[in-house]
């Protein structure tokens, strides 16, 4: 299975990074409530930060999707989501443990992050591009929902299936896709804009969430960073 970043997308957001965590024969099913306390003072970190809407790390994805013509107000990139959430009171409730994780770390380092069970692509490659308009997508809970992006907009999606995982780069998951308790092989994505996020604060990230999945959920675990020298990766 090829996971690759297309070359249009750096030609457009050279500064672009993407950390990838690759889980293999993980135990999801088990409820570690130390990861819920540990989301929970992440939030209550965040809640205090007098300047968290306005840090420079969720005004660096408004600008990235105003790039590609969408209003990151109306469609908010998932960190600017969060974010936003917890300055109204209501911080993320635990899920599963991976899910967890992934929030814990994207709240730490406020960055976009979101997984995928490697399953549901049946063996299909992955790649990140701009759509051109004829792929699909049914977002979370919504399965019967089926969308088609707009041309130009940045997706994360199956090929040659063309079924999207997530649309506009990091703002809605899929829901043949998502993580359950079940899942056994994941692929947990980091997004990083360097800068205003450093190239260490990015691999620091990616380091702690491998540690974090080895040490709750097992399995075997590989770490990678995406850039424009270094594309793709086999899964």
């Amino acid at each position: 299975m090829e996971y690759r970043i297309s070359d249009d997308i750096f030609n457009a957001f050279p500064n672009f990074r993407r950390g990838v965590v690759v889980g293999k024969n993980i135990n999801n099913l088990e409820v570690h409530p130390e990861l819920g306390q540990s989301l929970a003072t992440e939030a209550a970190v965040v809640s205090s930060d007098q300047e968290k809407l306005d840090d420079p790390r969720l005004i660096a994805w408004d600008q990235a999707y105003l790039s590609f013509g969408v209003n990151p107000r109306r469609d908010t990139p998932s960190i600017r989501f969060l974010v936003s959430q917890i300055a109204k009171g209501r911080p993320p409730r635990p899920i599963n443990d991976v899910v967890n994780i992934f929030n814990i770390l994207s709240l730490r380092y406020r960055m976009p992050c979101g997984g995928d069970d490697l399953d549901a692509l049946r063996g299909e490659n992955i790649l990140l591009d701009f759509a051109k308009g004829d792929e699909t997508f049914a977002a979370l809970f919504s399965p019967e929902k089926i969308e088609k992006p707009a041309a130009g907009e940045v997706v994360y999606l199956a090929r040659p299936s063309n079924r999207i995982m997530c649309r506009r780069w990091n703002w809605r998951n899929a829901d043949f896709s998502r993580i359950r308790p079940e899942t056994t092989n994941v692929a947990v994505n980091l997004d990083g804009l360097v800068p205003p996020i450093s190239n260490s604060d990015l691999e620091d990230a990616v380091a702690a969430l491998g540690e974090l999945l080895r040490k709750f959920c097992g399995g075997t675990i590989s770490t990678y960073v995406l850039n424009r020298d270094n594309p793709r990766i086999e899964v």
